[in-house]
């Protein structure tokens, strides 16, 4: 039997309270909620984007199950904020760490067949480092938002942001 997916389980509980709930609100059976978190059946295309506004922890299971991006996976673990921004500073001084140097590697290679062995595996783990403090910032974003009801789903689904002149 296949690993239920935890991380959803826990969005419909957050953002809806029960699978019931999560049901009523998308407008399917609990049954196939039950199945979609059982990993018998898929979250329907169409529900997807719905399911994903009420929390950001439905967006962040929804979006690595369809991708397998490891970048946006839920970080278990301690998830107080102070630890959480401990981890995005770490993250974020790792990748800056990474991206200093890669501007004068690339400097005229047009392609990979322009980098020496080493410029690639640097640009390679400045890629992975990268991917890590994306990780670190949505699933603090997640955190900021579930904890203090800060209402970021709502930012982050915004089709057109208008600049400063907002704000």
């Amino acid at each position: 039997m296949l690993e239920e997916r935890k991380v959803l389980k826990m969005g419909f509980m957050k953002g809806y309270g029960s699978q019931r709930n999560a049901a009523m609100h998308l407008g399917c059976s609990e049954a196939l909620i039950s199945k979609v978190v059982s990993r018998e059946r898929d979250l329907a295309p169409d529900l997807m984007p719905k399911a994903s506004k009420t929390h950001l922890i439905i967006g962040i299971s929804v979006a690595e199950d369809a991708t397998g991006y490891s970048c946006l996976s839920y970080i278990e673990g301690d998830r107080h904020p102070q630890t959480m921004i401990r981890r995005v500073e770490k993250e974020d001084a790792e990748a800056d760490a990474a991206l200093r140097k890669l501007p004068l590697m690339l400097l005229d290679k047009h392609t990979g067949a322009d980098l020496t062995q080493e410029e690639r595996e640097h640009a390679t783990l400045t890629g992975w480092e990268l991917c890590d403090r994306i990780r670190a910032d949505l699933n603090l974003v997640a955190e900021l938002d579930d904890r203090y009801q800060l209402g970021l789903v709502s930012y982050l689904t915004e089709r057109k942001r208008p600049l400063a002149a907002a704000r």
